[in-house]
């Protein structure tokens, strides 16, 4: 299991979940939004990417940040 957290100030929550849309064929993903931030929790991850969690669970928060950034410009 991994825990992250993204900041309400700086990842709007339908960026989360855009990530959460494009990664959860492929672990489990549950949201908690909370007043300050938004807390994700990624469990049971694909047999595929299992040994390498820790770099599933950064390419989930670049796309997080990726549709963070999407969405400032507009783009979303």
């Amino acid at each position: 299991m991994i825990a992250l957290r993204f900041h309400r100030s700086l990842y709007p929550a339908p960026a989360v979940h855009a990530a959460v849309a494009a990664y959860g064929e492929l672990a489990r993903i549950e949201v908690e939004e909370r007043d300050e931030d938004i807390a994700v929790t990624l469990s049971d991850i694909d047999p595929d990417f299992a040994d390498q969690a820790d770099e599933f669970a950064d390419s989930f928060a670049n796309h997080v940040l990726f549709e963070a950034t999407r969405s400032e410009r507009g783009e979303a």
